[in-house]
């Protein structure tokens, strides 16, 4: 007989049970929303990293060249015409021309300034953009 009640109560009950998945589902979400939100905190970082070196390598091309590039692609192969182009002014070819989300940097120039932006974040609105130079 004590055998009997012995084995009846060493195991966990269904309600014990349901109990610690419940507190294990729950820490997961915590962690997942978490990990979800520094993910996308480091894309922000590492496009504005992306957006500086373009700008370092436009200002390059620009003391080289006396000019602007007209597009970004100038900044990978020579546009033709100009003998001081000195390039590529940045490395990883066009790949480095495409923002943490997949989509190509916008870049815009007239005479004396140029702007190169992103459009951040998918779905938030926000771009994310150089100092107008």
């Amino acid at each position: 007989m004590k055998n009997i009640k012995q084995r009846s109560r060493a195991g966990f009950t269904l309600v014990e049970i349901l109990l610690v998945v419940a507190i294990i589902g729950i820490l997961a979400g915590v962690v997942a929303l978490n990990t979800g939100s520094q993910a996308e905190k480091a894309r922000v970082r590492a496009c504005r990293a992306s957006i500086h070196t373009i700008c370092v390598a436009i200002d390059t091309y620009q003391m080289d060249t006396g000019r602007y590039p007209t597009s970004m692609e100038g900044l990978i192969t020579s546009p033709g015409g100009l003998n001081t182009w000195d390039g590529p002014y940045i490395r990883g070819g066009t790949e480095a021309l495409i923002d943490p989300w997949g989509q190509p940097f916008e870049y815009t120039s007239q005479a004396s300034s140029y702007l190169v932006r992103s459009q951040g974040v998918p779905g938030k609105g926000e771009p994310i953009t150089s100092h107008e130079f």
